[in-house]
């Protein structure tokens, strides 16, 4: 079965994304605990994009359930986009770059004009998952909400980790 995991970038967080707040411990240990409920559940593909923010903080968890509890299960990437290297060599920049090469697949969707590919990306990945896991803030706007409604429309599975709760 397949997860689609959606969620905010850094910016949609309520607290700062730091090692050490206690906020973001707990936040990253919700995410390991509920990838390991979901295998257990039978799941086995995990799929994300390539925001800064949750799709990083999933894709790190479900490489490293992978490959240190050797779960046998797959994590791909689905982007509306094909991925530009930046001349930059940031934090952020090497994090993608390390999930692109650990991931079992990339899936790229760019043949949509260039305001509607992560949308119609987003609508297809919904499409084909089991579930949708939401990391979500609440707040009833932006391209997370967007994607939840169209979850619930379609009637889809969603699960959610919530970032404002405690």
């Amino acid at each position: 079965m397949k997860c689609y995991m959606i969620g905010h970038g850094a910016k949609g967080f309520p607290f700062e994304r730091i090692p050490d707040i206690d906020e973001f411990v707990l936040y990253r240990s919700k995410i390991y605990k509920k990838i390991e409920e979901l295998i257990n559940l039978g799941y086995s593909t995990f799929i994300t994009g390539l925001n800064n923010g949750a799709d990083l903080d999933f894709g790190f968890a479900v490489i490293f359930l992978r490959d240190s509890a050797y779960y046998d299960i797959s994590f791909e990437i689905a982007l509306p986009y094909n991925f530009k290297p930046s001349q930059k060599s940031t934090d952020v920049f090497i994090n993608k770059m390390y999930l692109l090469e650990m991931s079992d697949s990339i899936q790229t969707l760019s043949s949509v004009c260039k305001k509607q590919r992560t949308q119609k990306s987003t609508e297809n990945m919904i499409d084909n998952a089991d579930l949708i896991l939401a990391v979500w803030n609440g707040k009833k706007r932006g391209s997370i909400w967007s994607a939840i409604k169209l979850a619930q429309k379609k009637e889809k599975k969603i699960e959610y980790i919530m970032l404002n709760e405690k």
